[in-house]
């Protein structure tokens, strides 16, 4: 009965540390939720990500969008995100984790350290530091601030203009296309999400395209 007895409270106490649930925003929205750890987790707009934590594990899984963590730090349980073929590992630090384009994943380091692991490497990443998973390579990106949606502003280095477009469109109204002639060239630079429409208006000044409206307030843009 001894016996017994201890290995049910053992059980009883891990199954305290049990914690699931899945959390999703809205075109335009976030989210900002505290965890049961003591972590702070910010979702961006249109995203989605499970959280499953146990006694062994804090884990999550990233579906779409991105989100931000602030991690309390535990020896005893790892904090694992995981996205499409990546996997985040860290013990306490503030990092950003996205799926842009629908086929990468960028994983970028406001302060401590994580280690991320895809397609067989092991990347180690410290403050300031960002990678951008591709379906095949691994590639070192540099970013000005990580996670910058949070500040309502999205960087590009040299992204794709349909991709840019896809990203924007998170907290748009109206749907924001490229055609196939145009969505393939690269754009830089930093948009501020309620300036949006300004910095639409201003792509011809910097790309051989030009800018439709669209009926119900959307845009098209194709080669000039």
């Amino acid at each position: 009965m001894g016996l017994g007895s201890t290995a049910i409270w053992h059980l009883l106490q891990r199954e305290a540390l049990r914690y699931q649930t899945t959390l999703a925003t809205l075109r335009g929205r976030m989210l900002q939720r505290s965890l049961p750890d003591g972590s702070e987790l910010t979702l961006d707009a249109l995203s989605r990500i499970d959280v499953d934590f146990s006694a062994d594990v804090r884990a999550l899984r990233l579906h779409a969008g991105a989100a931000f963590f602030a991690v309390q730090r535990d020896t005893a349980r790892p904090f694992v995100v995981h996205a499409l073929g990546a996997k985040v590992t860290v013990l306490g630090t503030r990092f950003g984790v996205e799926i842009d384009g629908g086929d990468n994943i960028s994983v970028q380091v406001e302060s401590g350290l994580v280690r991320v692991e895809a397609h067989g490497q092991t990347t180690e990443l410290s403050a300031g530091q960002s990678l951008r998973v591709e379906p095949d390579n691994v590639v070192p990106t540099q970013v000005a601030s990580p996670a910058s949606w949070r500040k309502g502003e999205l960087d590009f280095d040299n992204v794709p203009l349909g991709q840019a477009l896809a990203r924007v469109e998170r907290y748009s109204p109206a749907p924001l296309r490229a055609t196939p002639a145009v969505a393939h060239l690269p754009i830089s630079g930093t948009v501020r999400v309620a300036d949006a429409r300004s910095w639409l208006a201003s792509l011809p000044n910097v790309l051989p395209v030009r800018v439709n409206r669209q009926a119900g307030g959307g845009m098209e843009i194709d080669r000039r």
